[in-house]
This record gives structure tokens, sequence and C-alpha cells, in this order.
């Protein structure tokens, strides 16, 4: 479905000004009347990240899969840091992340089968730098397989951000949750 033809469904819609970090040609978010998304401007965009391997060992980002969020990441090194007790496993590549953008380090589900937690449990990658990605796990008491290197240990996704301005309050608008946490809404 075109975007006319989505916009045509809806009986109302407003048009919010927006400049795209990605696309400077991409002014608007459409949003129907209930504030949901009509036009997205990061649909079916390809942003080019920059990278350069670090050692020759090292392995190209890539989907496994059509439809993947986030792109596998292979272990290239592994070391162990007795003074934090991690296991510091290396991917051999660093990233230019464009500005305005972040990368961000998960897991694989893959990790349920290792002893292995990764030790900030997401990482982040700012755009700034320009550093070998890593990752460092901990050790769980579980006789399970390591990561070893040469293994896929962990996802990379690079996502736009907004910048945000913190404006100070003495106090906040009520809502529905309030003071509400841990485990507020239910099991």
């Amino acid at each position: 479905m075109s975007d006319e033809d989505n916009l045509q469904k809806h009986s109302f819609y407003n048009e919010i000004p927006f400049q795209s970090p990605v696309d400077p040609g991409v002014s608007l978010l459409v949003v129907d009347a209930d504030g949901r998304l009509i036009r997205d401007p990061f649909h079916n965009v390809v942003i080019s990240v920059r990278f350069k391997k670090l050692h020759p060992d090292a392995v190209t980002p890539k989907y496994a899969k059509p439809g993947d969020a986030a792109m596998d990441l292979v272990a290239i090194s592994k070391e162990y840091d007795a003074d934090l007790s991690l296991i510091v496993m290396g991917t051999g590549l660093a990233l230019e992340i464009p500005e305005s953008y972040v990368g961000l380090i998960f897991p694989r589900s893959s990790i349920c089968k290792t002893p292995l937690m990764l030790s900030n449990h997401v990482g982040v990658i700012d755009s700034g730098y320009r550093g070998e990605i890593k990752f460092a796990f901990r050790h769980l008491d579980r006789p399970r397989k390591n990561y070893e290197i040469g293994d896929r240990i962990g996802q990379l996704i690079i996502l736009p951000y907004p910048k945000i301005e913190l404006e100070e309050v003495s106090e906040l608008s009520d809502s529905e949750r309030g003071t509400g946490g841990y485990g507020s809404t239910g099991k």
C-alpha cells in the first residue's frame, strides 16, 4: 500500500514538521487522529556506516536472516580480566557511527546455552567512539559450553536518537500509573 493510499484510509491526519537526519528530503511525520504513525521517514531507509577491520580475522557484521533487526558480531579474541572477573571477547571491528545515532550491542539468544551473562546487559556505542567493539561477560556457575573464538557472540543495532533537553520543574503531571514501580502493574 502506498503512502497516499494509506493516507486516504484515514479521515483525519496531521502532518508534523520533522527534519530527518538521514534524508533531508523527508520533512514530515504523518500521524492519524489517535497519534499512530502513518508515514515513517525511516521506513526502508538504508544508512551507510563505515567500519574498520582492526585484525585480519575480523568478520564483517551481517544480518542472519531477512527481516532481522540486528547484525551478528563474531569473536576473534578472548581474554580473562582477573581484576574484574570478566571474560572479554573482541570482534576486531571499529565503527564510525553517524552523529545523532547510537550503536547498541545485545547478547544473542544463544547466550542461554552458555554459562555467560553480558556484564552490562546492553552496550552503548556512542558516535564518537572509534575503538574495538568488545563484549565483557560474567561467568555464572553453570556447567555449559562457553563462547569461543569464531562464535557469534552478540548483536548490533544502530538507531537514531533525539537530543533531549531536560526541564527541571517543581511538580510533574499526574498519570494513571503514578509512582508505582517494581511490579505495580501486576504479574
